[in-house]
């Protein structure tokens, strides 16, 4: 087990930190939540994420942690739907380019008209 503030190991039976003297809570669920939601709000708001890293990371590098890791996967997940969104506006640019071009073409209707007139 690690202390939560500090990140020192510590001995099962510790009630308070060796290194900074913060008093050891065994309510190991509710940290695991904590470092979830960080997780999840690194990985929405990466930037926050990366700033709570840097503050924390010295204090607490158990949510430093979890910020960290949060924040690097929103930013990986952005980046492959940004390289994703690329390829498919190179792979189906070309049919949108002949989709505009038929538009311009004209239409049958156009085409008798310019042939007959108001003949009929």
């Amino acid at each position: 087990m690690y202390c939560t503030s500090c990140g020192t190991e510590l001995k099962e039976t510790s009630k308070y930190c060796p290194k900074c003297g913060v008093e050891i809570y065994r309510d190991n669920k509710n940290e695991s939540i904590k470092s979830i939601l960080l997780m999840i709000m690194g990985f929405f708001l990466p930037i926050v994420g990366f700033i709570l890293y840097l503050v924390w990371k010295e204090k607490r590098p158990v949510k430093a942690n979890s910020t960290k890791w949060g924040s690097m996967l929103g930013m990986v997940f952005r980046l492959v739907i940004i390289i994703w969104v690329i390829l498919m506006l190179i792979i189906f640019r070309e049919p949108i380019e002949r989709t505009i071009i038929d538009k311009s073409t004209p239409t049958v209707e156009e085409k008798f008209y310019d042939k007959y007139g108001d003949s009929m």
